[in-house]
């Protein structure tokens, strides 16, 4: 009984001999030498070709999970403090896409609280000032003023910020 390599063996023997034009040691003519000739070409040129394609494929998945990123769990914080720092920025100067202009807000934390059912990125930050964004243009008026704000660490390890999603002034107590 032949093992599979025998096989290949004579597989890719014949197929030799069909290429030189040869059969029973005569040589092919007409038609059916053509045919034969093509075939064995054609066959070759599939294997080529699924063979690059397989290629390009695991390359292609090899990029992309080198891309993948794993993102931030969620969570969320709500904060006391004094804005100092206000202004208007382009997201390209940060290195954010798509391009658009964000609210960057400097705050010094007076207050740090949990809001339920979510993980505090803020716990043990107070009296620090940290920087936060917003996609909303907000009010220049918030420069100086004590706020009270919702907040959420967003992004990947490749970058992350804090961001604001609620924000409103407070009335000195």
């Amino acid at each position: 009984m032949r093992s599979i390599f025998q096989w290949r063996k004579a597989y890719y023997t014949e197929a030799k001999r069909i290429l030189l034009g040869l059969k029973n040691g005569k040589a092919l003519e007409g038609k059916v030498g053509e045919i034969m000739v093509k075939n064995i070409q054609c066959q070759g040129l599939t294997l080529i070709f699924t063979r690059l394609i397989i290629s390009a494929l695991v390359i292609f998945f090899q990029f992309n999970l080198l891309a993948i990123a794993a993102p931030v769990i969620p969570n969320k914080a709500a904060l006391k403090g004094t804005v100092i720092e206000y202004c208007l920025i382009s997201s390209g100067l940060e290195g954010i896409s798509p391009e658009q202009i964000l609210s960057k807000l400097v705050i010094y934390m007076e207050e740090v609280e949990d809001v339920k059912d979510y993980p505090n990125f803020l716990r043990g930050k107070e009296g620090q000032s940290i920087t936060f964004y917003s996609k909303k243009k907000q009010p220049s008026e918030l420069y100086g003023k004590r706020i009270k704000a919702l907040v959420e660490y967003k992004g990947d390890e490749r970058g992350s910020r804090f961001w604001i999603k609620h924000i409103e002034i407070i009335n000195n107590e």
